[in-house]
């Protein structure tokens, strides 16, 4: 007689391996960390622009907190352009490296590998495929413009995690209604909105999508229930504040962005305005290598 396996003895193997796409996920992480600590520690060039600018911004949140007595509004009108979510997430670490530069500018790093992670978790989530989930986030990871921005204390690549995380909620909640993904979801969407007041323009359309397709599968009535309700008045509740007290001045200045950059002003239906972004694109963003593989797929 031949002898067979139990399939219950099968599947206790399987999990009791280990997942080796994870581990070079992690490694991976562990890499970029390690390379971004070296470049920020050797590196003595001054902070550019946007940079010096936010830095600053959190050198102010930190010293108001210190030296002044507290006053909501004050310290809300620290910053009257940019949503506060960032600063306040640095505070602690600048106040205890005794406002290290350095480890300021390692914030960047934070988000850097926590992108790395959520965007391998959606992924999987998306395809169920842990080869393709590696791949995915290994490329990400070695954009130039993801590798610069990872250095620096900016706004984009939080921005870009909170984008990343609300995605997989959405794809979380999508699979299957829980409690703790719809709270998830409600508060990765209130730091993307109080990262950047746009991010709101990234995330309307998967969000869209979301709602028409538990529509179409009879889960609306899932979607009324007390927890999406309380989920939408935590969002209102993190969000609303910041925006409320700096209004007037963000649509002030808010105009002159709208207007977009002044170095590219053809008509917008032209070949130049559309060869001129492709331009950008491929220098800025992805690059040449990045930009066929993002053209192909």
């Amino acid at each position: 007689m031949q002898n067979y396996t139990p399939i219950s003895n099968i599947n206790e193997g399987k999990k009791g391996r280990l997942d080796k796409y994870l581990i070079l996920t992690l490694l991976l992480v562990l890499f970029h960390t390690i390379g971004n600590i070296i470049w920020i520690y050797l590196n003595n060039i001054p902070f550019g622009w946007d940079q010096s600018a936010h830095t600053i911004a959190t050198i102010k949140y930190a010293n108001y907190l210190i030296n002044n007595s507290f006053n909501i509004i004050d310290f809300l009108r620290l910053s009257n352009y940019y949503p506060i979510f960032i600063y306040l997430f640095s505070i602690p670490i600048t106040l205890i490296s005794n406002f290290n530069l350095k480890i300021i500018q390692f914030t960047g790093t934070i988000f850097f590998i926590s992108s790395i992670v959520f965007l391998y978790h959606y992924v999987l989530e998306l395809s169920k495929n842990k080869k393709l989930s590696f791949i995915t986030a290994f490329l990400f990871s070695f954009f130039i413009t993801i590798v610069q921005t990872s250095r620096d204390y900016m706004l984009d690549l939080p921005l870009t995690t909170a984008i990343l995380a609300t995605l997989y909620f959405v794809e979380k909640l999508r699979k299957k209604i829980e409690i703790k993904y719809i709270y998830l979801f409600f508060i990765s969407i209130s730091i993307a909105q109080s990262i950047k007041w746009y991010a709101f323009v990234y995330l309307f359309i998967p969000i869209l999508f979301f709602f028409f397709y538990s529509i179409k599968n009879n889960k609306l009535r899932n979607l009324t229930n007390i927890h999406f309700l309380l989920g939408f008045l935590l969002f209102l509740i993190l969000v609303l504040p910041w925006y409320f007290v700096n209004y007037s001045t963000l649509f002030q200045q808010g105009s002159f962005a709208f207007t977009g950059e002044s170095l590219i002003r053809p008509s917008l239906f032209s070949l130049d305005f559309f060869f001129s972004h492709l331009k950008l694109i491929i220098m800025f963003q992805t690059h040449f290598i990045g930009f066929i593989v993002f053209t192909i797929s």
